[in-house]
Order: C-alpha cells, then sequence, then structure tokens
C-alpha cells in the first residue's frame, strides 16, 4: 500500500523512473507489455463471452480467432476516437464494459464489415 501512495504522490519520479528502467531493460519491457495487453484482450473477451467466449454466429472458441464487435457497426467512427487493439481493450475497461460489444470470429466480423451481414446469418 505505501508504494501505491508513493506513486501517488511522486508520479513525476516514478514516471522518470519507468523511462530510465525501460531503456535500460527493453525486453523485459516489451515482455510485460505484450503481457497487460493479452490479458486486457482475455478480460474483454471473456466479459463478454462468458466462461468460454465463443463467436455470438457461428459458435467458433479458438480464443486466438475471436475479436470484439461494435454492435452497431459503428467500430471505424469509434476507433478513431479511442485507438486500436490495446487502447480499444483499455478504454472498454475503463468504461466498465459497455453494452456496445460482442465476441465474433474473425471470419464473421470481416463478413459483418464487408457484407453488411455474416452468411452464418443468410441461413
Amino acid at each position: 500500500m505505501a508504494s501505491k501512495k508513493f506513486a501517488k504522490n511522486n508520479t513525476k519520479k516514478v514516471v522518470d523512473w519507468v523511462k530510465k528502467w525501460r531503456i535500460k531493460n527493453p525486453e523485459k519491457a516489451n515482455h510485460y507489455s505484450r503481457e497487460c495487453a493479452r490479458r486486457r484482450r482475455l478480460e474483454c473477451l471473456y466479459h463478454y463471452g462468458g466462461k468460454v467466449p465463443r463467436c455470438v454466429c457461428c459458435g467458433e472458441n479458438e480464443i486466438n480467432f475471436l475479436v470484439l464487435d461494435h454492435k452497431n457497426n459503428d467500430g471505424a467512427k469509434h476507433r478513431k476516437l479511442v485507438g486500436t487493439g490495446t487502447s480499444m481493450f483499455l478504454w472498454v475497461k475503463r468504461n466498465n464494459f459497455p453494452n456496445m460489444f460482442q465476441v465474433l470470429c474473425h471470419n464473421c466480423n470481416m463478413a459483418k464489415g464487408f457484407y453488411g451481414i455474416c452468411p452464418h446469418k443468410k441461413r
């Protein structure tokens, strides 16, 4: 708890220390960044997809194939505001997981984007 209090009261010192550490330890810094991004992505997928996240369209459950989809097809506009990838997942978490997302696989997401509807929905 003392370290959180110190960080809160000494933001500039902490930021400077982190910058220096990242320069001295680029491999570790990259590893931590990737791991943090991975955890954030998984947290979002599990929030919207439940215990076993799966595509709401086709049922695909391979976690590496799953993405967050903007339900209202306003993803391009939203990404311009908040960014993509890690930035998007951070925004989702900071905004208490708004009900504007769903889990889709890459195929269904791309089909929805290109054709307006996934071929699975046409059947």
